[in-house]
């Protein structure tokens, strides 16, 4: 699962730049994260699915699509 912290470093662009590339022209599907005793903000979590459309269409490379893979924990690595 991706963070938009995450998707931000892989790509090499900024945090909010990275959430516009989310949430526009309609938000991605997600998942939050459970929140710690204490309290505080949930993390939004993407799938690798709903993510490499849109890195396809700011023109990702190969090389920032399979840091995405790496940063995600996915298994498999584009060669």
């Amino acid at each position: 699962m991706l963070t938009t912290a995450n998707i931000a470093a892989a790509l090499g662009i900024s945090y909010g730049r990275a959430n516009r590339l989310l949430n526009r022209p309609y938000p991605l599907p997600y998942i939050l994260s459970t929140s710690s005793k204490q309290g505080g903000g949930r993390t939004r979590l993407y799938t690798i699915g709903a993510v490499l459309h849109r890195a396809k269409l700011i023109g990702a490379s190969r090389e920032q699509l399979g840091r995405l893979f790496e940063e995600g924990g996915y298994p498999w690595v584009i060669a």
